[in-house]
């Protein structure tokens, strides 16, 4: 008689203890899921630490659209730089021809220069020998 109650004894002990280490939450070996907390809470610190670096990241990355609009800024201020050079050049080489004539006026002044002192003394000898020959006229008369 006592064998089916032992049994019914031991069947109850055992289905007992599976009640209590299902309302211990799993807490079967308390070191063990203990560590396991604090691992799984070490990689969920590290995921929003990862979360918030990836955001700014995002922030101080430029978008398609920012890098597009800088190239076509650069483009247009390579096509302005191209046309200032163009412009330069254009003044360098007009800059050139305008020295070349001014060198060539300055010949030409040289050689005037060198024609207006010739005739200015030979305006003078000339103004010498008028006045010689005015007053060898008045002394001896206009006879």
């Amino acid at each position: 008689m006592i064998g089916p109650y032992l049994e019914l004894v031991i069947i109850a002990i055992i289905l007992g203890t599976i009640v209590w280490l299902s309302r211990r939450d799993g807490a079967a070996n308390p070191v063990g899921t203990g560590k396991l907390l604090h691992d799984v809470s070490s990689m969920r610190q590290e995921h929003v630490a990862h979360g918030r670096r990836l955001k700014k990241l995002e922030e101080a990355a430029a978008s398609a659209e920012d890098v597009e609009k800088l190239s076509e800024q650069f483009k247009e201020q390579q096509s302005r730089i191209e046309t200032i050079e163009r412009q330069v050049a254009d003044i360098a080489s007009t800059g050139k021809g305008t020295a070349a004539r001014v060198r060539e006026m300055d010949k030409r002044q040289d050689v005037i220069a060198e024609n207006v002192a010739y005739t200015r003394a030979e305006v003078s000898s000339l103004s010498k020998q008028m006045d010689r020959m005015m007053r060898v006229i008045t002394e001896r008369g206009m006879s």
